[in-house]
């Protein structure tokens, strides 16, 4: 006889009920089918979970767990399913396997014909990257041999003498040894990505078809801004070549849970030159804790912004998990089931296609990583920055330092800057790329400092500014928007002139930059109480260069969000699941005019209604978005792309109309609820 294996609710004596576990898998069959689907399930996306084992000896708990997977069919995260070269579905963990023990077990995966099916290797769980023992000297001098640099770089009394160039990364250096401390981290960061490579060059060597990547949480540092080496430059480097990570986010009070996109948009741009590679996401489930909304509003996000390979991590009830990530909401399932039977209907552009190029970019860089640039207040800003530009409907991509200087610049026309540390060669290709006709947008104390932490000679320039102060008061501080801006204490106000008057356009949270105007060519947008200048711009051959003396993004948020406690709430009506909504007009217009006499290639009638494009040889996506908590009637699209002749659908199903346009447009309009996508096909 199998074990009685018995499952109880949460609080028994509300619930009134122990069940056996095969009764909780049972009543959430039963539960599904009492709300039926439309559509076909997902053939081309992997789709993996942790969900209910099998128990071959249990006919009764088999029989319910066929009719579950028939429901929601899912690859386990195992060898259990390995598919086909043609579709590889294989799943393995090699963290515990050192280098000896890997190649003999990828071996018996290549004799065992399973080493072509296997789709996705992991290399472990909210990992770091190794890092150079203490003392690793010669190793570092030999790395700045490779870099072109000399011993006088590092230490300017060194002359030529090597000896006296030693490795230390230590935190304390960055006042006494500045230039040993910027060289130190990025051999750091070299090592750890090499270090990576090795292993994953072993694994390529066996398994042609698999995707190698280990989870990167977004918790760790400065949340949801992964340093660039570790997000970006590793998978540029071939360190690792399946990007990962997770929206686990609607438990840090960020701000928005729409801030989980800049994740996905950092392994965009690691994998801009990989077409092959692909982007795995856990889109988290667990309930109680996320929404059913929420969680609709992540996947089409997350599959918006590039994710290709969906993970749902734990899927599966309390009473059956392995770890408190459990999914016990039935509600939930019927969601998820759902929703990937929407995607069925444009999962061939998703896996055919790439998100298309933003026209703005947000600089991501090493420098800036190095010396800390993402710590409070600054990451916050820089991510309602990101979320003020995707507010004005602006096409964002992630660059790094080392493409600013690369043709893919190109592509932009708009660049926004919040590190304080720019590298110098960084700080010269930004200026040529305004001269050359783009459009700079820089936050307080942005480029104010090179690599060295020395006073940045070049863009301080460029704005045509000369920077005297930044002034970080305690009592203003901001490290979580939700958590902290509603406490935060107001430093200054920003002011502009309307009809000969001072109109208020926004408050000062976080940090002010104090700086002297120097160029008579540079033109004050906007000026604090005393009149000092807040906001300046200044043409540069055939760009513009613009600096804001405090951080926008906060001026924008401050409004949307209620002074109350942070809560951990698993309904829409709770703080962690709020959606902000009552942001700061004046503030957006800062945004949206960095892209005047742009043409934006989508524009929704609501700015909170987030559009990217997927497009591939297929057709063409448009995942739209719902950041508002209430569906909208005759949203209307209007896009100005090519766009395949065929009849538009939506993923939902439901109706759509194409509307009267404009020579170079066309436009639609739907009605919206939470997400949804418009479908284009030849």
């Amino acid at each position: 006889q199998p074990k009685l294996t018995l499952a109880y609710d949460a609080d028994t004596r509300f619930s009134q009920r122990i069940r056996s576990q095969t009764e909780v898998l049972k009543d959430l069959v039963a539960y599904l089918k009492q709300h039926p689907a439309k559509g076909q399930h997902p053939r081309l996306t992997p789709i993996h979970a942790t969900t209910f084992e099998a128990k071959p000896e249990d006919p009764e708990w088999e029989a319910a767990r066929r009719e579950f997977l028939k429901q929601i069919p899912i690859d386990p995260p195992s060898l259990d399913q390995p598919g086909t070269a043609d579709r590889p579905r294989g799943y393995i963990d090699v963290r515990s396997y050192n280098d000896q023990r890997l190649e003999t077990y990828l071996q018996e995966l290549k004799s065992n014909g399973l080493a072509d099916k296997i789709g996705v290797v992991s290399l472990g769980d909210e990992i770091g990257l190794p890092r150079p023992p203490a003392g690793d000297h010669e190793a570092f001098r030999d790395w700045l041999k490779r870099q072109g640099v000399s011993p006088a770089d590092v230490v300017p009394a060194a002359g030529n003498d090597w000896s006296r160039v030693e490795y230390s990364a230590e935190s304390q250096l960055k006042n006494s040894d500045p230039r040993r401390f910027y060289y130190s981290r990025r051999y750091e960061h070299a090592f750890g990505i090499q270090a990576m490579k090795r292993r994953t060059d072993l694994l390529r060597r066996y398994l042609p078809n698999a995707g190698i990547g280990a989870n990167f949480s977004p918790h760790h540092g400065p949340m949801y801004l992964g340093e660039a080496h570790k997000w970006i430059d590793i998978f540029r480097q071939d360190g690792m070549t399946m990007p990962w990570s997770e929206d686990y986010i609607w438990q840090v009070p960020v701000g928005t849970q729409q801030m989980n996109f800049i994740s996905l948009d950092m392994f965009r741009a690691a994998v801009v030159d990989r077409p092959k590679a692909k982007i795995h996401y856990y889109v988290m489930t667990h309930t109680p804790g996320q929404t059913t909304d929420n969680w609709r509003r992540q996947f089409f996000g997350d599959l918006a912004h590039g994710m290709q390979i969906v993970n749902l991590f734990e899927f599966r009830p309390v009473q059956a998990a392995y770890t408190e990530n459990h999914c016990s909401d039935p509600a939930m399932y019927v969601a998820v089931r759902d929703a990937f039977r929407e995607l069925q209907r444009f999962e061939d552009i998703v896996q055919a296609g790439r998100v298309r190029p933003g026209m703005a970019a947000l600089l991501c860089g090493e420098t800036g990583d190095i010396w800390g640039d993402n710590e409070a207040p600054f990451g916050a800003a820089k991510r309602a920055a990101y979320i003020a530009a995707r507010h004005a409907q602006i096409p964002l991509d992630i660059v790094t330092e080392a493409d600013l200087a690369s043709p893919r610049m190109k592509n932009y026309r708009v660049l926004l800057l919040a590190d304080r540390h720019v590298s110098r060669a960084a700080s010269k290709a930004i200026s040529d790329w305004v001269q050359s006709g783009g459009r700079l947008a820089a936050s307080a104390g942005a480029g104010m400092w090179d690599e060295f932490g020395e006073p940045n000679m070049t863009l301080p320039a460029a704005f045509g500014i000369e920077h005297k102060a930044l002034d970080l008061p305690a009592n203003s501080q901001v490290t979580m928007i939700k958590q902290d801006l509603p406490f935060a204490i107001s430093m200054d106000e920003v002011s502009v002139e309307e009809d000969g008057k001072r109109a208020v356009i926004g408050q000062v949270f976080g940090a002010k930059a104090r700086f002297h105007v120097t160029d008579g060519t540079a033109e004050t947008l906007a000026s604090f109480k005393d009149g000092s200048p807040a906001c300046v711009m200044r043409s540069i051959g055939q760009g513009v260069a613009g600096y804001a003396g405090f951080l926008p993004g906060f001026s924008y948020f401050q409004p949307a969000i209620p002074k109350l406690p942070v809560d951990r709430g698993a309904t829409a009506d709770s703080m962690c699941h709020l959606l902000p909504t009552e942001f700061n007009d004046k503030a957006l217009e800062m945004f949206q005019a960095t892209t005047l006499g742009i043409d934006l290639p989508v524009e929704c009638s609501e700015h909170l209604v987030e559009n990217t494009v997927i497009e591939s040889p297929q057709g063409v996506a448009i995942p739209l978005v719902n950041w508002r908590p209430e569906p909208i009637e005759k949203l209307t699209i209007t896009t100005r792309i090519k766009l395949p002749k065929g009849k538009p659908t939506l993923a939902s199903g439901r109706s759509v109309k194409e509307l009267e346009s404009n020579s170079g447009e066309r436009r639609f309009e739907l009605d919206l609820d939470v997400a949804d996508v418009l479908i284009f096909r030849p």
